[in-house]
């Protein structure tokens, strides 16, 4: 992947997520997923890959995660799943370490955030971000 996709890719993926949250979910759900699907197959990937990862990001970026799950630890461990969903959908093209690292600083920024640490913005550009990291990271 060349430098210029890497920066547009990254940049992207943080503005979608984070617009996202704030005016229309399509910008996350739709947006996140052609953005990753284009900068792959600009770097030369095989279509089938490009799609697997575009597709399974897109219904992970559908699921919910907010306070409809409750404070209970059920509520916590489907958010953590829907986290891990985000970057296991990299998969198609390998694995990383990022897989590993980047859902667990979301999951940790998501707690400190409840905590009224971190304000919820800082939170949704990290998150799009890391998407944007790991899918670099892979190629």
């Amino acid at each position: 992947m060349s430098e210029s996709t890497i920066i547009w890719l990254v940049t992207l993926t943080t503005a979608l997520f984070a617009l996202g949250g704030t005016y229309n979910k399509s910008l996350r759900r739709l947006g996140i997923p052609a953005v990753v699907i284009l900068s792959l197959w600009v770097s030369g990937v095989v279509w089938w890959k490009f799609m697997g990862v575009g597709v399974c990001l897109w219904g992970s970026l559908c699921l919910p995660y907010g306070d409809s799950l409750g404070e209970k630890w059920i509520g916590w461990l489907l958010r953590s799943l829907v986290i891990l969903s985000y970057f296991l959908s990299t998969l198609w093209l390998g694995g990383s370490w990022l897989q590993i690292v980047c859902p667990a600083v979301c999951l940790a920024l998501f707690i400190i955030s409840k905590a009224g640490k971190v304000t919820w913005k800082i939170v949704e550009l990290v998150m799009g971000g890391c998407i944007g990291l790991t899918v670099a990271g892979l190629i």
